[in-house]
């Protein structure tokens, strides 16, 4: 399928130009793996390729699904929803990177003051959101920022000796 305009409304037509979404959409996506994020007014969702609203519409944006995660956002905080529409990530956080080796960097704003930390693919807070950077997992490390130093760590937390 493919998105189609039509009156400045968004719906998705078939290879035979077949209607099989109405145009009721205000923006639309790609699909990816039988989902795609919409905008009904200024709330985001996605729907499967029936039409059916997998993510409801309560979100201010919406991605694309990406290994069967797709970002949120919700009063300003990020999270993930699974592709079941279920917020696995909740919307708690200033940002978020995608999962590298099953975790993802998340960063906190709290009185203004940022601190990144990892979470895992079940919203679990893996690594506490105590440092002052944080790069993505790579061969079982994560390279950090505290307190103006630099170092690794592995997916527990613990200071890598190099």
């Amino acid at each position: 399928m493919a998105w189609a305009k039509k009156e400045d409304k968004y719906g998705f037509i078939d290879q035979n130009a077949k209607i099989v979404i109405p145009f009721e959409y205000d923006w639309a996506g790609n699909f990816n793996n039988g989902l795609v994020h919409v905008r009904k007014g200024t709330q985001w969702g996605h729907i499967d390729t029936l039409g059916n609203v997998v993510t409801p519409f309560i979100y201010e944006s919406t991605g694309e699904f990406n290994r069967g995660y797709a970002s949120v956002k919700r009063e300003g905080k990020s999270g993930r929803v699974d592709t079941t529409g279920k917020e696995i990530i909740p919307c708690l956080y200033f940002g978020m990177r995608a999962f590298y080796e099953g975790l993802a960097v998340v960063v906190k704003n709290e009185n203004g003051i940022r601190k990144w930390g990892f979470v895992d693919e079940t919203g679990k807070e893996a690594i506490p959101c105590i440092y002052d950077g944080a790069e993505d997992f790579k061969n079982g490390k994560a390279k950090v920022k505290l307190n103006e130093k630099s170092f690794y760590i592995d997916k527990q937390g613990n200071i890598i000796k190099e």
